[in-house]
C-alpha cells in the first residue's frame, strides 16, 4: 500500500509548482516507510494539495492581478488621473493601494480628492513621507519623556504606550492634575476595568488574545494607579493645611 501511494504522490508531485512541491517532500520525509498506520495520508493530502493549486488558480484567472502598465491605464481610463509614460517606477514606488487608494479622501469618503494628474499623488505620498520622518523622532521623545514622568510621580514601572493601560495611566494622571476629583478618576478606571473584564469573560478560551490586546500587566498597574490616587489625595489635604496655618 505504501509503495501504491508513493507511486501516486510521484505522478501528481510532477504537476505540483517548486513551493508546494518542496512543502509535500518535507512532509513526506518526516513519515517513514514502516509506519504503516500513516500509509493512507499520502493520497489524501496530495488531493488536498491538488485542489489548492486548482482553486488559487480560478481565483487569480477570476481576479486577475493588473501590471504596473495596466494600473497606469485603469488610472487614465477610470479615475482621469494624467500618467506619464515614464512613471512607471513612481507608481510602483508609492503603490497603487497604498499611493493612490490610501490619498482618495480626507477624513471620511464624502470628500474625495479631485487628483488630475499622477504628479500630485506623489506629492502628498512625498509630504505624507516628510511628515513621518519629521514628527517620529520627536513623538518617541515625548513617549519616552511620559513614560518616564508617570512611572516617576505614580510609581507604575514598566509602561508601554503600545497597551491601553497606558493611556488610563497618562489620563487619569493628567485630569487628577487638571483638578479632577478622585472619585471622579476612581469612576473612570472602574469604568475601564469593567469593559476589560467582559472582554476578558467573553474571550475566556482565548486568554491570550486578551492578553495581545490588553497586555500582562494591566491589573498591576491600575492597582498602583489607584494607591497614587489616594497618596495624592492625602498629600493634597495636607499641603491643604500646610498652607492654612503658614507651614509653607
Amino acid at each position: 500500500m505504501i509503495a501504491q501511494a508513493e507511486r501516486k504522490y510521484q505522478m501528481i508531485q510532477s504537476s505540483i509548482p517548486a513551493p508546494i512541491e518542496l512543502l509535500s517532500d518535507i512532509t513526506l520525509s518526516k513519515i517513514h516507510p514502516t509506519e504503516k498506520s500513516h500509509s493512507f495520508l499520502f493520497p489524501f493530502f496530495s488531493i488536498f494539495i491538488l485542489c489548492a493549486i486548482i482553486f488559487s488558480l480560478y481565483i487569480i484567472r477570476r481576479n486577475p492581478m493588473l501590471t504596473i502598465y495596466q494600473l497606469m491605464k485603469y488610472l487614465r481610463n477610470h479615475h482621469s488621473i494624467k500618467v506619464k509614460a515614464n512613471q512607471a517606477q513612481a507608481l510602483r514606488n508609492i503603490g497603487y493601494y497604498h499611493g493612490f487608494k490610501g490619498y482618495r479622501f480626507i477624513r471620511n469618503p464624502s470628500q474625495r480628492i479631485p487628483f488630475t494628474s499622477l504628479d500630485e499623488v506623489i506629492a502628498l505620498n512625498t509630504f505624507d513621507m516628510q511628515l513621518k520622518t519629521l514628527f517620529y523622532p520627536k513623538v518617541m521623545f515625548i513617549e519616552n519623556a511620559l513614560i518616564s514622568l508617570l512611572e516617576t510621580e505614580t510609581g507604575i514601572t514598566n509602561l508601554d504606550f503600545r497597551y491601553i493601560d497606558a493611556y488610563v495611566v497618562l489620563i487619569t494622571y493628567t485630569l487628577r492634575k487638571m483638578g479632577e476629583t478622585k472619585t471622579s478618576c476612581k469612576q473612570f478606571i472602574s469604568a475601564f476595568i469593567s469593559c476589560t473584564d467582559t472582554l476578558r469573560s467573553q474571550l475566556s478560551a482565548t486568554a491570550n488574545v486578551c492578553n495581545q490586546i490588553l497586555g500582562t500587566q494591566q491589573r498591576s498597574h491600575l492597582s498602583t494607579l489607584q494607591n497614587f490616587l489616594e497618596f495624592s489625595e492625602q498629600f493634597l489635604n495636607l499641603l491643604y493645611i500646610w498652607v492654612r496655618y503658614g507651614i509653607v
